[in-house]
C-alpha cells in the first residue's frame, strides 16, 4: 500500500479538493495518509508537501503562475495548478496539478483538528456535516460534498444561461498593477452580465453578489443573497445548459471553470491556452474561448443554436470530469505521476 504522508501550514480552502481526493482513495485502501499540521514548515499558505512513499512533492494551488524555487530544487516533483507551458517546457519537475475548486469528503483528522490546536475551530466544523449545515456555512461539507457538484449530461434541457460572479476591490491593494487587474476584470464582469440581463433577460440567471465595492458601481444587476448561498447556486447550475466565466486573479483559471466541468454544462470563457492542464482541455470540444465583447455575444448565439455542439460539449465535460477532475481519479494520477 502507497504510505502519504501530507504536511500543511493553511486551512486554504484551495486545499479541499487534494484533501477530497486522498480519503476517498484511503477510504478504498489504495493508500494510507497520515496529515501533520506543520506550521514551521517555510511554504506560501497554497502551498502543500506531501511524502509518497520516499518521493517528496510540492502542490502549488496558488492563484498566480509563479512558483517556489527553492521547494522545487527539494522536490522529486512539483505540482502547479497554474502552469504556464512555458515553464513547464524551461523547468522539469514541474507538472500540472489542474483545475482546483472547493469540494469536500468526510475527513476524521480534520473534523477534529480543533483538538490539537484551537485556532483550527473553523475548519473543523467545515467537516461536520450537522453543525455546518445548521450554521449554513457555504464552504463546508453540507454544500460542497463532491457528489453534489457532478451531474450527467442533460442536452435535452431547455437552455439556460449561468454567470454568478463577484467583483475585487482595487483599492483595497496597493500595487498599481493589481488595482489595474481587478478594475479590467470587474469592468468586464459587469458589461458581460449587463448585455446578458438586456438580450437574455428570458434565458439567463445571474448577476453580481453584492459587497461595499459592487454596490457602489452596478447596483442595477446585484443578485439576492439566495445566488450566493451554495446549496441553492449548485442546484441552479442543474438547471444550466450554458455557463460563462472569465479569468480569476492574476489571470487564473477560476473555480468555476472546475465547477462547471463537473456540471457537464456548455462553457463560454476567456483563453486559458497559456496554461498546461491535466489531460487534453480543447477549446471548441470543451468550451469556446472568447476576447471581447462581440466575440462572447457571437459564440454564445453559437452554443444556443447548435443542439448537437451543445450536447457535444456536454458529453465531453462529463467524459473530462470522470478522468480528470473527479478527486479521486485526479489525485491517482497525480500519485502515479510521482511515482512512476
Amino acid at each position: 500500500m502507497i504510505q502519504i504522508n501530507v504536511f500543511f501550514n493553511s486551512a486554504l480552502a484551495h486545499f479541499n479538493q487534494l484533501f477530497c481526493g486522498l480519503e476517498l482513495l484511503k477510504r478504498e485502501k489504495e493508500i494510507s495518509v497520515k496529515y501533520q499540521y506543520a506550521p514551521n514548515l517555510k511554504m506560501y499558505g497554497g502551498i502543500i508537501k506531501i511524502l509518497i512513499d520516499d518521493k517528496t512533492a510540492y502542490v502549488d494551488v496558488q492563484d498566480s503562475n509563479k512558483f517556489d524555487k527553492t521547494l522545487y530544487e527539494d522536490a522529486d516533483i512539483y505540482f502547479k495548478r497554474m502552469l504556464l507551458k512555458t515553464d513547464a517546457e524551461k523547468f522539469p519537475k514541474l507538472s500540472p496539478y489542474g483545475l482546483n475548486y472547493s469540494v469536500m469528503a468526510e475527513n476524521h483528522f480534520l473534523k477534529y483538528i480543533f483538538l490539537k490546536n484551537k485556532k483550527f475551530i473553523k475548519l473543523s466544523l467545515k467537516y461536520h456535516w450537522l453543525l455546518s449545515a445548521i450554521l449554513n456555512m457555504n464552504d463546508s461539507i453540507a454544500n460542497c460534498y463532491y457528489k453534489k457538484f457532478e451531474r450527467k449530461p442533460q442536452p435535452k434541457l431547455e437552455n439556460r444561461i449561468v454567470f454568478s460572479t463577484r467583483l475585487w476591490d482595487p483599492d483595497r491593494n496597493d500595487e498599481t498593477w493589481k488595482k489595474k487587474e481587478r478594475k479590467i476584470l470587474n469592468d468586464q464582469r459587469v458589461s458581460i452580465i449587463r448585455k446578458l440581463k438586456k438580450n437574455y433577460s428570458n434565458l439567463f440567471s445571474g448577476g453580481i453578489f453584492l459587497d461595499p465595492h459592487s454596490k457602489r458601481i452596478c447596483s442595477d444587476i446585484i443578485v439576492s443573497k439566495s445566488f450566493s448561498d451554495k446549496k441553492k447556486y449548485l442546484n441552479l447550475l442543474k438547471k444550466a445548459t450554458i455557463t460563462v466565466t472569465n479569468q480569476g486573479l492574476e489571470g487564473s483559471i477560476g473555480w468555476k471553470f472546475a465547477e462547471y466541468i463537473a456540471n457537464a454544462s456548455a462553457i463560454l470563457t476567456t483563453p486559458i491556452d497559456e496554461y498546461m492542464l491535466l489531460g487534453n482541455l480543447v477549446e471548441g470540444t470543451h468550451y469556446l474561448s472568447y476576447t471581447s465583447e462581440e466575440e462572447f455575444l457571437n459564440k454564445l448565439e453559437t452554443l444556443l443554436n447548435d443542439n448537437e455542439l451543445r450536447a457535444m460539449m456536454m458529453e465531453e465535460n462529463y467524459k473530462y470530469y470522470k478522468t480528470y477532475l473527479n478527486p479521486k481519479s485526479k489525485v491517482k494520477l497525480l500519485i502515479e505521476k510521482t511515482i512512476c
